[in-house]
């Protein structure tokens, strides 16, 4: 027996202006979701706000979700700059939590009164006042800091058995840069490093306290840094000063007294150990006598 029958017509959809349509739409959409091209650098890559839609997968999806996701794209907020200027910042690291903190609080300055006064409460108070002495003056005199003081020898600062040499010799393993220094010693920090190796010969470093038993206990960066914190509190009339504060005056009255001395900023930075000129500005402090100056010209 033989059946007529008719082979029916193909059931797949001529979407051909339905494609025709779909890139009318994308051609309507703004600027910001089109497709860049491929930067040069990862870096450049990285910088460059990411397409919402990029234009090439638009042909990869099938019509009915190409088309749901360009009514997405439309409906989204146009403005988007935000977005584009800040960049994403990882949760917990420390560009997060220096945001959140707000700008950083510079370390206040130490006058030469406020020196005296801190130097009376060493010898008044201290059990070591001769470490703690030369502590202040290496970071007041010679602008070390925490972590340079608490590595500090005597074969760093004595040519030979109890002569202090002319220069303090700053290492590269102690510094935050990979490159040593030389710093020349103050009148008043020769005087304490001599006082310092006639008490105490044996010293490891000259960073050090001494405990309840009397045993010399060498300090590190953090206990350096932490001491002279809890100084300058029990000091009174210092807000504001930290371990960084000597650093600082150092920096500051070596750019105020370079007027006539054939010196500049370039001889701070070397002093200093930094190895760009925009960190040695951040140390200086606006002076009050800018006004004088001008009239002296």
């Amino acid at each position: 027996m033989q059946l007529d029958y008719e082979v029916p017509a193909s059931t797949t959809p001529d979407d051909t202006d339905d494609r025709s349509e779909v890139s009318s739409l994308w051609s309507s959409l703004p600027h910001t979701l089109a497709a860049r091209p491929k930067a040069r650098t990862s870096r450049q890559r990285a910088k460059e706000p990411r397409p919402l839609f990029p234009q090439a997968n638009v042909a990869r999806l099938h019509l009915h979700a190409a088309t749901c996701e360009l009514e997405a794209a439309l409906r989204r907020p146009t403005d988007r700059s935000a977005d584009h200027l800040i960049p994403t910042v990882r949760p917990g690291s420390k560009e997060e939590a220096r945001r959140r903190r707000g700008p950083t609080k510079r370390a206040g300055l130490i006058e030469e009164k406020d020196l005296g006064r801190i130097l009376d409460y060493i010898e008044a108070k201290s059990r070591s006042p001769e470490s703690d002495r030369v502590k202040v003056l290496l970071s007041c005199k010679a602008g070390l800091r925490s972590g340079e003081i608490a590595t500090m020898t005597y074969h760093s600062s004595f040519e030979s058995e109890g002569c202090v040499a002319k220069n303090l010799w700053v290492g590269a393993g102690s510094s935050k840069s990979r490159y040593s220094r030389e710093v020349p010693i103050h009148g008043r920090l020769k005087s304490a490093l001599q006082e310092l190796h006639k008490k105490y010969p044996d010293a490891p470093t000259v960073a050090f306290s001494i405990g309840r038993n009397g045993r010399l206990r060498p300090q590190n960066a953090a206990a350096v840094t932490h001491w002279f914190c809890q100084l300058y509190k029990r000091v009174g009339g210092l807000a504001g000063c930290s371990s960084h504060s000597g650093r600082r005056t150092f920096a500051t009255h070596f750019a105020r007294g370079m007027s006539g001395r054939h010196v500049s900023l370039a001889d701070l930075q070397k002093l200093l150990g930094h190895r760009s000129i925009s960190s040695t500005e951040c140390y200086l402090e606006p002076s009050a006598s800018v006004e004088e100056l001008i009239n002296a010209i």
